[in-house]
């Protein structure tokens, strides 16, 4: 989660989840200080230390609903009660087992409220995740006395502007989280995607500046950047064509590339001789300086690029500039700049408007240095290659967007893993031999009858040696206070 990676580059602690609970405080007050351009009406600014209470909004023209947080804790209740006997219930006498590979997609139905949810009645029509933005835009007229216009948590144009947006989406994010640690780990040697690919081993991984810095220490600073507005204009008032623009200061970072050294042995498991590389990183240290447990840094990776990749025998170097990346997007253009564009390719990516912004595709750092552990892994190609409908190849792709986060229009997710492989749930626990200070006579014993005992992964480090398709590396990100052009 690059929000959190953020909040440590800039000293802060990690995002604590939203309290639900009845009565208590949302502690950050809020004012975006901006209207819709619809109703021309200011977004209501929520006080610090509100207390969280129901909603009557049963007489509200653009609501006409009531959510009592009693009900709304229950709603909770259930969807962790079907998490942990792993199933949903679909009617009175009727569930819905979701521990397999179409699980994640019927909670996600559920929780957000499509219209694929598996029971609406059960698990409200609204579902839990929107119910709980209406919640918090509400909070300033609960019971709907002053008749104000929503808080910006209620509309999805400007809910990421509140910061408790974050507080809330950790307890969403929770929800899932539960649910993938129902889910058997992925083992090093068999069971469903399992982690090694023997014959294949990284040898190395470098993330390294392509403005020749030293290798593993990347650079961020500020850059400045023409917006054109007049797009936004309303022309009802303002007739013909308008100039407007602002200049702005926002974060970037240098370019940098991917180098990963991998070696392919003869008798390697493969047909196709290609590998899908996936890349990750997350913060070393939290906020007071100790290191994160694998626990804990796994719900905290970065999903920084995957790709596909040729390999061929013996050593091979590969490398993958940054701006590749299958996670970032370009700068959106005005509708001016689209009609001055000849790269139909470039124009149709970024008209989509999904996708990471290439300029903050990296968190900031500190001026110090912070530490990151970078994290690379090779899976088998022809264990990941999904195979595509042959009526779908007839429709052209409207979009060239990076599938990561956004999948492709018209297309099947083009991983065979699960989003987030393999960080997605928790490590196994690997096996040892006869564990030091058992004593003479019980190691002997120990030895004798070849017994096991099973220990928790505790860091990165240990995880990556259970798998020589696996390796990590520790990477810097320093800011630069100053504007670069």
């Amino acid at each position: 989660m690059i929000y959190n990676a953020e909040r440590i580059s800039n000293g802060l602690p990690l995002v604590k989840e939203f309290d639900i609970r009845p009565g208590a405080e949302i502690g950050s007050g809020y004012n975006s200080y901006l209207a819709d351009v619809r109703s021309g009406k200011f977004w209501t600014p929520r006080l610090p230390h509100t207390t969280l209470s129901d909603i009557i909004h049963e007489k509200d023209p653009d609501f006409e609903r009531n959510i009592f947080l009693d009900h709304y804790n229950e709603l909770y209740g259930r969807l962790v009660r079907s998490i942990e006997v792993g199933h949903l219930l679909t009617g009175p006498y009727s569930t819905l087992p979701i521990r397999n590979i179409k699980g994640i997609e019927h909670l996600s139905n559920t929780v957000e409220a499509t219209e694929s949810s598996v029971n609406p009645l059960f698990y409200d029509a609204m579902g839990f995740h929107n119910l709980g933005h209406q919640i918090i835009g509400l909070q300033s007229d609960p019971y709907f006395k002053a008749g104000v216009p929503t808080g910006v948590m209620a509309d999805t144009a400007t809910t990421m502007k509140d910061p408790e947006f974050y507080t809330y989406h950790t307890l969403v994010d929770s929800i899932f989280d539960r649910y993938k640690k129902s889910l058997p780990p992925y083992q090093p040697k068999g069971g469903k995607y399992q982690l090694r690919w023997d014959g294949v081993e990284i040898l190395d991984v470098q993330v390294i500046s392509q403005n020749k810095g030293p290798p593993n220490q990347l650079r961020t600073y500020w850059s400045r950047r023409r917006f054109d507005l007049s797009p936004g204009v309303d022309q009802s008032i303002h007739k013909g064509d308008v100039d407007l623009d602002i200049c702005a200061v926002h974060l970037n970072h240098e370019p940098f590339d991917f180098k990963i050294t991998v070696t392919l042995d003869p008798c390697a498991h493969t047909k196709s001789n290609k590998g899908t590389v996936r890349l990750f990183m997350a913060p070393r240290y939290n906020e007071h300086g100790l290191r994160f447990s694998m626990k804990a840094q796994r719900r905290l990776m970065i999903q920084m690029d995957v790709f596909p990749v040729d390999l061929r025998v013996g050593r091979n170097v590969i490398f993958r500039r940054s701006l590749d990346s299958n996670v970032v997007k370009p700068w959106s253009k005005s509708i001016n700049e689209y009609l001055e564009d000849d790269d139909e390719e470039q124009t149709n990516a970024d008209f989509c408007g999904c996708g990471w912004p290439t300029h903050l595709f990296i968190p900031k750092g500190t001026h110090k240095g912070l530490a990151f552990d970078f994290f690379a892994m090779i899976t088998n190609f022809d264990e990941d290659y999904v195979e595509e409908n042959p009526d779908d190849l007839y429709i052209p792709e409207p979009c060239n967007s990076p599938y990561i986060y956004c999948g492709i229009p018209w297309r099947k997710y083009p991983d065979a893993k699960p989003m987030g492989y393999p960080f997605d749930r928790s490590p196994p626990k690997v096996p040892i031999d006869c564990p030091p200070g058992m004593g003479a006579v019980l190691t002997l014993f120990c030895r004798f009858f070849r017994l096991f005992w099973y220990t928790k992964i505790h860091t990165l480090e240990d995880y990556v040696k259970i798998a020589p398709n696996m390796a990590a590396t520790v990477v810097e990100i320093k800011h630069f206070d100053k504007l670069v052009w």
